[in-house]
Formats: structure tokens, C-alpha cells, sequence
């Protein structure tokens, strides 16, 4: 790749374009699982960030040299990781990997790099990885590297499954789940009773998107944590739109009065069964600020109530919860959902009219998404036109009302390969 030469970079100009990048990264990230925005607005912001990318690479190691040595956000890890990938050979990049990545979280921000390089040099560099026998991270991300590129073997699931470190061990449990590969769900469930709470998630998720009932017990525990947890919220979702819905209702409404984080997960599982008996309940919700914007979201999902359009929006200064303890449950609620602070706060009888308006239009008990009962062909339109928390459940629904194993769709790739997919989903329509 040509590079520019070292005194033809301006640093401040460079390094103002390395923070727009990871910035621009950081707020993609985000709208990738928004409640509101569509594939449409991801698009978008992937061209500018494409664009950021190439400009980035120009940089080369003049360039990584203007990154922060020492980064300690995802952002900063991203835009440092993209700047040495683009180096002649992978060494640069590995080393920001080992000395970087260093919790199971790093994963995500490394694999969100690599999507971005191109195919021969993310190749090159998976390869180079796979030598870093003593980072977790590095041989979780070739694990996912080989599970996206479908270069799997049944040794090296087992031999995954059974290592030594967590991140690796969640890595292949959700590559197992990305790919749909049901034949080795007996060994993928004995990562049900994982010491490690993210393998414990992971396997329950797999096991239950590979067609199995026995880590619904487990995401239901992983849910019942009273400590904050970036899966928690998840787990509701997906053990809620497969347990029976009277458990659900009845979790829901017990989950509620114990803390603002029960509230939370409750209105997950809510959302995941998505009956207009749901709804009912969510309503209850709307006396607490904090509790009304999870009933809006929740009614969002599978309600299809469009936030910008169809409920009034409070002004912010009315959700402010004053005293010291709100405070602190809100930081835990930011902290286990990711848009959490940029979600809208609608006014609590506006909402309640919409939903009582809709709720007729749909049978009772009838599971619904995006305002639709749930059925293959409303699940595609879902997966094309609805916002990405809806995209993302349709993605779910989809891969569990599959009988034969099915690569679960991406949501949160670069739109570019979306649409390849969905061309393709569209040709095996016709």
C-alpha cells in the first residue's frame, strides 16, 4: 500500500483526523444497536468511516507515530490498531494487539479494525495472530477470523472449547452460533456450567439458537444478577422469547420493584415475547422516568411505535433523578446498555394512547415485531427496513425458526457485506 512520506504529513492535521476517525468509529458502534436508527443511517456513516480509513492507512508508520502510544479507550485501541495494519507486513498491528488487548471486551474493538482492512492483509494478519499462543485475545480473534470465513474443523472447535481462557471460550461458543452449527451442540452445552459469567452467556445463547431449551434456565440466572452485566440485558431478551409468556409476565412484574437494573431486564424479556399482553404491562412502567423510557424502547421493538414520530418527547431536564441513589443506578444502567443515554424520554400519556390506539390491532398472545405478528416473510421486511434493535431480532427470529443450520445474520457488519447478503437472501426468496 502506498504511504505517504513522513515529511509530507502535517501532525496536526493528522492527528485531528485520528480523533474524527475514532470518534466517527465510536458513534457507528452505537448506531449499529440503535432502538432508532435503520440500515440506511449505518450506510451512511460506514462511507465516512471508510473514507476515514483509507486516509488513516495513508499515514503509515509516520502516521502510527502520531496515534496514541498508550491508548486507553476503544476508540483510541481502533484507530491505533488501523493505522499499524497498514504497514508491510503484520508485525506493527500484532504488537498492538498483544500489548493492547488485554480483557475479553478487546475482542470486539480488534475484529471491528480488521473488517475494515483488506481481504489479503486481514488474512495475513489472522495468520501472523495465531502465533500468539499467550494472548487470549489474539487466538479468539482468529477463532472468529476462521468462524467468519468458514474455515472451521471439528478438532479445532473442541480444542477451542476446552481453553484455557475465557475470551476463547466465548469466542468459539459464538462462532458456533454465528455459523449454525448444530452438530456440535453437546459439546458447545457444557459450557452452560462455566466458571467464566461471558462463556456461561455465550453457551446458553448458542444452545438456544441451535434449537436446545437448556440455557433458558441459564440466561434466566445471568438476568437475575444483581450486578451490572453488558449480557444481562440480552439474556432477558432471548430467554423471554422462549419461555413460556405467563413466566415471562410474572418475571417481568417481580423483576421490576427490586432495582432500576431488574426494571431493565424485565422490559427486555418483555420485549422479547412481544405479546400486546406485554405491552399491558409496560405500561405499569410509565410512573418512573427512568422505567418509561425502557417501556418506550421495549414498545419500540416490538410494538413498531416510532419514537421520533408517533410519542411526544419530554424535555431531558424533566428525567433528572435527583437523589444520589438514582444516580447510581443509572451509571449501572448505562453501563449494561450501550445507547442508554441517548435514548428519548416520551411524555407517559402520549405513550400510553399509542400503545392503546395499536394494541387492537393485533390478536392476544400473538408474538409481534416491528408492529408485525411474527412470520418468515414479515421477519425479512424486518431485516431490510426496520431500525437495528429491530434488524437484530429479526436476525434472532430468523436463525431460531430455522430448521437447517443457517449462518446468523450480521446486523453490525460493514453495510457492504449486508448487502451482499441480502442480495443473496433475495435470490434464494425468488
Amino acid at each position: 500500500m502506498m504511504h505517504l512520506r513522513p515529511g509530507a504529513i502535517i501532525p496536526a492535521v493528522y492527528s485531528e483526523h485520528v480523533a474524527d476517525a475514532g470518534f466517527t468509529w465510536g458513534r457507528r458502534e452505537k448506531v449499529a444497536v440503535s432502538p432508532q436508527r435503520r440500515f440506511v443511517d449505518l450506510a451512511e456513516m460506514d462511507e465516512t468511516l471508510a473514507a476515514h480509513v483509507q486516509g488513516l492507512r495513508l499515514g503509515g508508520e509516520a502516521g502510527l507515530a502520531l496515534t496514541e502510544p498508550e491508548p486507553d479507550d476503544p476508540e483510541e485501541l481502533w484507530t491505533r490498531l488501523v493505522v499499524a495494519s497498514a504497514s508491510s507486513t503484520p508485525d506493527a498491528a500484532v504488537h498492538v494487539i498483544e500489548r493492547h488487548a488485554v480483557s475479553a471486551e478487546s475482542v470486539c474493538w480488534v475484529r471491528a479494525a480488521l473488517v475494515w482492512l483488506p481481504l489479503e492483509q486481514r488474512s495475513a494478519l489472522a495468520r501472523a495472530l495465531s502465533a500468539s499462543k499467550g494472548n487470549a485475545v489474539a487466538q479468539a480473534v482468529c477463532l472468529e477470523e476462521a468462524a467468519a470465513a468458514g474455515q472451521w474443523s471439528g478438532a479445532a472447535v473442541g480444542e477451542a472449547l476446552r481453553s484455557e481462557h475465557a475470551p476463547v471460550r466465548a469466542s468459539a461458543q459464538h462462532a458456533l452460533a454465528r455459523l449454525g452449527l448444530r452438530e456440535h451442540v453437546a459439546i458447545a452445552s457444557q459450557g452452560l456450567m462455566d466458571e467464566a459469567p461471558d462463556v456461561r452467556y455465550a453457551a446458553a445463547r448458542t444452545n438456544v439458537l441451535l434449537g436446545q431449551r437448556e440455557g433458558l434456565e441459564v440466561l434466566r440466572a445471568l438476568a437475575e444478577d444483581d450486578a451490572p452485566h453488558p449480557r444481562a440485558r440480552a439474556a432477558a431478551e432471548l430467554w423471554g422469547r422462549r419461555a413460556p409468556l405467563q413466566d415471562v409476565l410474572r418475571w417481568a412484574a417481580e423483576q421490576r420493584p427490586r432495582s432500576l437494573l431488574g426494571a431493565l431486564r424485565g422490559a427486555a424479556a418483555l420485549a422479547g415475547a412481544g405479546t400486546v399482553e406485554c405491552g399491558d404491562l409496560l405500561l405499569e412502567f410509565l410512573a418512573h422516568p427512568l422505567e418509561c423510557r425502557m417501556a418506550a424502547e421495549a414498545l419500540a421493538l416490538f410494538g413498531g411505535i416510532d419514537l421520533a414520530n408517533d410519542v411526544v418527547i419530554r424535555d431531558a431536564d424533566s428525567d433528572e433523578v435527583d437523589d444520589d441513589e438514582g444516580d447510581d443506578d443509572e451509571g449501572a444502567i448505562g453501563r449494561e446498555h450501550p445507547t442508554w443515554f441517548e435514548l428519548p424520554v416520551p411524555e407517559p400519556g402520549a405513550l400510553a394512547e399509542q400503545w392503546r390506539r395499536l394494541r387492537g390491532s393485533w390478536p392476544e398472545k400473538t408474538p409481534l415485531l416491528a408492529g408485525q405478528a411474527i412470520s418468515d416473510a414479515a421477519l425479512q421486511q424486518t431485516l431490510r427496513a426496520g431500525t437495528q434493535a429491530q434488524r437484530a431480532a429479526a436476525a434472532l427470529e430468523i436463525a431460531l425458526r430455522s430448521r437447517e443450520p443457517a449462518p446468523l445474520f450480521d446486523v453490525a457488519a460493514p453495510a457492504r457485506t449486508q448487502h451482499r447478503r441480502l442480495e443473496a437472501l433475495s435470490k434464494d426468496e425468488r
